[in-house]
């Protein structure tokens, strides 16, 4: 017997109480405490019932009049949440030895052993070289669209005033509008600077379409509209979202439209893999855009992955450094 609130709770072995009779049984107790506590309320002078659903004639109920009409809304709440979790997938990025491991492990030859062993080398010279081509792709565009923009607005400017600024005004605003449209209708998962979704991906949770290659090519193009379109946003989370769109894409072979044949390339096909060449994506991205390869590796230590591993941290400086010395040779080119 429930003392506090007066109501009978009996459990018998013939007859077990349902889940639904439960249900109403809470509902019926906490219905009671909360008439209880806004009767408090009211006569300490703060009357809401507007808030709680109470008549004019003082009846105390909840905004549903029915408790079966209160549990189906619960329901429905429930399963809108279901259906939007369903939507993400959680990755297992720990390695089960079992008698299916084991023997995939067993049928590789010493030659396959080798090539991963060199492949797993060579994947971060490829992100490396990629993002830091990617990032000075990015700074030459916005360098010229927005030089072209001044330079336009200044020769007007001697001129009219007004109409130097209703050009430079023109100029920003269809730049922020072409952002806005790729990232809505093209790819919505490029929208933002990216590092939360690349967070959470190195953490155990694989967002819907965050890093495809769609993705990839908007957050590009959307990067280089925002900052020339004078926006309050910089490239350095753009480019660590497209650091590691770019290891997602060569740890999978190549696009979903059309992968690579070789089989060379197609060896990190599982989340432990992909983790790691994401996770030096990430470095990689952060070292682009600050020109800061040791940062970009404390970087993925502190804030973005929580697996790291002596060797995994000795890739991501050979990827970051590689990354920073072909910056200058490209800004030379």
């Amino acid at each position: 017997i429930n003392a506090e609130y007066g109501t009978p709770r009996v459990h018998t072995m013939m007859e077990p109480e349902t889940p639904r009779e439960s249900d109403k049984m809470d509902r019926r107790i906490a219905k009671n405490f909360l008439g209880r506590r806004h009767s408090q309320r009211n006569e300490s002078g703060n009357d809401r019932r507007e808030d709680v659903g109470m008549t004019d004639m003082g009846d105390e109920r909840l905004p549903y009049e029915d408790e079966d009409e209160i549990l189906a809304a619960e329901d429905r709440s429930r399963v809108e949440l279901i259906d939007k979790a369903r939507q993400m997938e959680s990755l297992d990025y720990e390695i089960y030895e079992n008698a299916v491991y084991r023997g995939k492990q067993a049928s590789r030859s010493p030659g396959d052993r080798r090539i991963y062993l060199i492949m797993r080398w060579v994947f971060p010279l490829l992100i490396g070289a990629l993002t830091g081509l990617t990032a000075f792709i990015i700074n030459l565009f916005v360098e010229n669209i927005a030089g072209y923009k001044f330079e336009t607005a200044l020769a007007i400017n001697e001129h009219s005033t007004v109409m130097a600024f209703l050009v430079y005004m023109l100029f920003d605003v269809g730049l922020t509008i072409i952002a806005t449209l790729l990232t809505t209708f093209v790819a919505p998962p490029a929208a933002g600077s990216g590092i939360p979704d690349v967070k959470a991906y190195l953490n155990g949770i694989n967002l819907p379409g965050s890093l495809l290659i769609s993705t990839l090519f908007t957050k590009i193009a959307g990067s280089i509209c925002a900052i020339a379109g004078g926006l309050a946003v910089g490239k350095e989370g753009p480019t660590v979202h497209v650091g590691s769109c770019i290891a997602a894409m060569l740890g999978q072979g190549g696009c979903a439209f059309y992968q690579l044949p070789s089989k060379w390339l197609k060896m990190f096909q599982n989340d432990r893999d992909r983790r790691d060449l994401i996770t030096i994506g990430a470095a990689a991205g952060v070292a682009a855009a600050f020109k800061a390869p040791v940062g970009g590796v404390l970087f993925v230590i502190e804030e973005a992955s929580s697996w790291m591993r002596p060797k995994l941290l000795w890739r991501c400086f050979f990827a970051v450094s590689y990354t920073h010395l072909t910056l200058p040779t490209k800004r030379i080119v």
